[in-house]
């Protein structure tokens, strides 16, 4: 399942749990609320100090699942909650460690990577920041945050290459493409299953036309959704199951030293997009023999 169906899945789930509760609890994601009395125990302990690689550092809340859930709000969704839990604990982990004389103090935070920030619009930590900064001039003291760090490693993404260099990705070009699309099987592969029409490529309009479905306030077409829904993944994965099998006895025909790992999922990954949406474009015809 690839990863943009994934996020869509969880977000219809969503959806229809916020029908039967318009607040659940941000970490725990069971009782009702921003967040439950029990979770926000975790963020409320006293500080305790400790080292991180000869560091010193100061913990308040363990990192577990329930707590990398709040983080994840805050910087994939903005949960304005999320925020204000890790800046309540990010100011008091500080007021902690820093000396109670120092009353002007600056914050340099760790930076986002540039996808992170294109992703988002923004660094996920400005607005927590922000937030610390209020708490600390709530109490008379003068706080500020600098971004004065840069990352060294260069990172080359999509998003970074030129229009001559995205189209010759795009067009299949041997050169221009990642490792994981290279080689004549690979290709192979990518025109095997363009040649073909399968239901996982209808999957993703079905799960747009459920998602309109459930906005409807009759529970049986919202029952009709759910089951659309899951036939719909059923269906597409029974689809997977068999093409998966296909590509690797044509390949282990075609390319008989080629290793087959990972090779079936490649294919039935490719067979869940939207045949226009594609990377790299399509070079065959549907039905034509390869």
């Amino acid at each position: 399942m690839t990863p943009l169906l994934w996020e869509f899945l969880k977000d219809v789930h969503q959806g229809l749990r916020s029908l039967i509760y318009p607040q659940i609890c941000i970490m725990c994601g069971m009782h009702p609320g921003e967040i439950c009395s029990g979770c926000e125990k975790s963020w409320t302990r006293p500080p305790s100090f400790t080292r991180f690689n000869e560091v010193p550092s100061v913990s308040i809340a363990m990192y577990e699942f329930g707590v990398s859930n709040v983080i994840l709000k805050a910087k994939e969704e903005r949960n304005k909650c999320a925020q204000k839990i890790i800046a309540t604990s990010l100011f008091r982990a500080i007021s902690f460690l820093k000396p109670k004389e120092v009353q002007d103090f600056v914050i340099v935070p760790i930076p986002s990577t540039p996808q992170a920030i294109r992703k988002r619009g923004e660094s996920f930590l400005q607005p927590i920041l922000d937030l610390v900064i209020q708490q600390a001039a709530h109490v008379g003291e003068k706080w500020y945050w600098r971004e004065l760090l840069v990352h060294s490693k260069k990172v080359r993404d999509q998003a970074g290459l030129t229009s001559q260099q995205r189209d010759a990705y795009m067009r299949g070009d041997e050169n221009a493409l990642p490792p994981r699309d290279k080689g004549p099987v690979r290709k192979f592969i990518r025109n095997y299953v363009d040649s073909r029409r399968s239901i996982g490529e209808f999957f993703l309009p079905i799960i747009v036309l459920v998602l309109f479905m459930t906005l409807i306030p009759l529970v049986y077409v919202q029952f009709a959704a759910i089951a659309l829904m899951y036939s719909a993944l059923l269906f597409s994965v029974i689809d997977g199951f068999f093409l998966s099998r296909r590509i690797k006895r044509e390949v282990s025909q075609r390319f008989p030293d080629a290793p087959l790992k990972g090779l079936g999922m490649y294919g039935w990954l490719r067979s869940t997009q939207i045949r226009r949406l594609r990377a790299p474009l399509p070079q065959v015809k549907r039905g034509e023999k390869i």
